[in-house]
């Protein structure tokens, strides 16, 4: 199941809302191309359609992996500037104040709050699916409170959240409280 995020950014100017929707696409059965083609196909003919029914606003899209791979690069981006560099904050800023997605969207006002208070002694506090209180690592600890084993969780968050086992082993020990934000920034990006 593949997910496409559509959204158009709206103009708060003057009064017109944002606009956002979801659509899956069930694409099992396809080799990695066709799936690939039909992917490509199906994030244009459905952003035509919604900037028509939308007033024919600007429509972005992107599918769950791409917008994933955004965060996390985000979130490895937003580590790596604070413990190299303000230039390197300062260059994330920049690149988050573009037209993202409602989750790049928090990463933006987390950066912003983090360059108004930047100090080298403060620790990091992750957003988004890397926050201790996400959807996501509340789902590992109740694959625990289950009785679930490690290497069960493990094999569950492999592919779902993350590309392999020794990232999703990472993620989990994080959820899990076992290893800190700083160590886990190793395995994502």
């Amino acid at each position: 199941m593949t997910k496409l995020h559509f959204w158009s950014d709206g103009d708060p100017t003057c009064g017109i809302a944002r606009s956002e929707t979801e659509i899956e696409l069930e694409l099992d059965g396809y080799n990695a191309e066709e799936t690939a083609d039909n992917i490509a196909h199906a994030k244009e003919v459905l952003s035509k359609a919604l900037a028509e029914i939308w007033d024919n606003s600007t429509v972005h899209v992107m599918t769950s992996d791409e917008l994933n791979r955004l965060i996390t690069m985000q979130a490895a981006g937003v580590a790596q500037g604070i413990q190299n560099a303000d230039e390197d904050l300062a260059m994330i800023v920049n690149q988050a104040r573009k037209n993202f997605p409602p989750q790049v969207v928090a990463v933006k006002q987390e950066l912003g709050a983090l360059e108004a208070e930047y100090s080298r002694d403060k620790s990091i506090q992750p957003i988004g699916m890397y926050s201790p209180e996400s959807t996501e690592a509340q789902w590992v600890r109740s694959m625990r409170d289950a009785g679930m084993g490690r290497e069960e969780m493990i094999a569950s968050v492999t592919g779902k959240l993350a590309k392999d086992s020794e990232s999703a082993a990472a993620l989990v020990d994080y959820y899990l409280g076992t290893i800190e934000f700083t160590e886990l920034s190793k395995f994502v990006g």
